[in-house]
Formats: structure tokens, C-alpha cells, sequence
């Protein structure tokens, strides 16, 4: 957030400086700011099964547990975006071959690869308990189309129903599924693909390593871990 803040600031008064607003740049000869880039908490797998028990909510909710537990367990797979989320049609499902169109307004079109076990939860959801005649995959209880708000502020409650502890928001089971992705041996040019970046370095922002991952990575890897040692 900072150094957002003190870029953004940094151009404004370039471009005063550029129209003749100001005559001097209070950020000419000023370092940027140093920012510490702390590791962001991820959903381990007993916490997003928590979550997904407590998505099938409270009684006055029951009729759209299955839409919930959809819902979920497809970011979960995924790592989309709320509001991609938002703009899924029933017809951007591929059931056959596995895959969802994602109409994303940074990248254009992509398709996204969903897993066996995605695709029977959400065929369940459209059979069963989706009803409406809207062309949005998720609906509201008034067969309306979801919004990203309204995904977003339903993935926080069912995150503080859960138990676990603190709050949950869509981008961070995003970061989530990032780092499930590349500890289980997926490769980051796969998940930059997966998550719709243009950039690597973008797709670098989501990887956290625990010291725990670190180590059993350096077990597999090490070239000591190849080689038989002196007694």
C-alpha cells in the first residue's frame, strides 16, 4: 500500500511539475521507500474444509447450500477472481472437457482447467437446486445473477461462521490456491496461465513459501540429497 501511495504521488507531482503548477518536485532527490514484504496468512486444507462445512449455512440459508459449497470449491480449484466469478454463464462450463471460459476484462478471453471433483459439485448445483432463467452460473435466492460484492461478502461470512479463526476474503483463497498449486509440484508458468497474468513477476507476488515447504523442497532438491556421505 505505500508504495503504491508514494508512486502515485511521485507521478502527480511530476506531471505538476510538467505543466508548470509547481517549480519544484518535493520528490526530486528522494528515495523511494523501502517495503518489507511480509508473507500473507493462506487457507490451510482443515480451514477451507471447515469452510466448506459452514457453507452450507444456517437453516434460513439451507436452500442455497449447494450453490455455496459450489461457489467455493470452485475458487478453491481455480483461484479466479470474485468478479469472474460474477460473469460465469452455465454455457462457460465445459463439462466435457473439463474447462470454464473466463471473459476477464484485463486479459480477454481464457480457459481455465476445473477438476473432476469441481465439475460434479457444480453439475449438482445447475440439476438440482439452480433455478431461474438467467444465463449466470450463480444466482440469488431471487434467481438473480450473483455480484462480485455480493460473492465476495458471502465468501467473508462463511469464513467468520466457520470458526477458523479469521476473516477470509475471495483474493486471499486466491493467494491460497497459488501456493497449494506450486507446493504440489505444479509449475509457475502453468499457474501464470491458471490465473490470467501477463507478467511472471505478477504471478511471483502470490508465492509464499513456509519454512516447513522450504525445507521439504531443499530435501527433494539438494544434490546432497543424491549423494551417499562419509561415515
Amino acid at each position: 500500500m505505500l508504495a503504491s501511495q508514494h508512486a502515485a504521488l511521485r507521478c502527480f507531482c511530476n506531471w505538476l511539475e510538467a505543466v508548470g503548477e509547481i517549480q519544484k518536485n518535493p520528490f526530486q532527490g528522494k528515495k523511494r521507500p523501502k517495503v518489507r514484504s511480509e508473507p500473507k496468512r493462506v487457507l490451510n486444507p482443515d480451514e477451507m474444509a471447515r469452510m466448506l462445512e459452514a457453507a452450507k449455512g444456517s437453516q434460513r440459508a439451507a436452500r442455497c447450500k449447494t450453490r455455496n459449497v459450489a461457489l467455493l470449491v470452485l475458487i478453491f480449484d481455480t483461484g479466479l477472481r470474485a468478479g469472474e466469478v460474477a460473469s460465469l454463464k452455465v454455457s462457460s462450463v465445459d463439462w466435457e472437457m473439463g474447462v470454464v471460459k473466463v471473459e476477464d476484462g484485463k486479459v480477454g478471453v481464457r480457459f481455465v482447467t476445473v477438476g473432476r471433483k469441481t465439475l460434479r459439485v457444480l453439475k449438482r448445483y445447475v440439476t438440482h437446486e439452480r433455478k431461474g432463467n438467467s444465463h449466470a452460473l450463480f444466482l440469488t435466492i431471487s434467481r438473480r445473477p450473483m455480484s462480485a460484492r455480493q460473492i465476495s461478502q458471502l465468501i467473508l461470512k462463511i469464513s467468520q461462521r466457520s470458526g477458523i479463526g479469521w476473516d477470509v476474503r475471495a483474493h486471499r483463497i486466491r493467494h491460497s490456491y497459488s501456493c497449494a498449486y506450486l507446493r504440489a509440484g505444479g509449475d509457475v508458468f502453468s499457474l501464470m496461465r491458471q490465473l490470467g497474468h501477463k507478467r511472471l513477476d505478477t504471478t511471483a507476488k502470490y508465492i509464499h513459501w513456509t519454512p516447513e515447504s522450504l525445507q521439504e523442497v531443499n530435501e527433494k532438491f539438494s544434490p546432497v540429497s543424491r549423494i551417499v556421505l562419509p561415515d
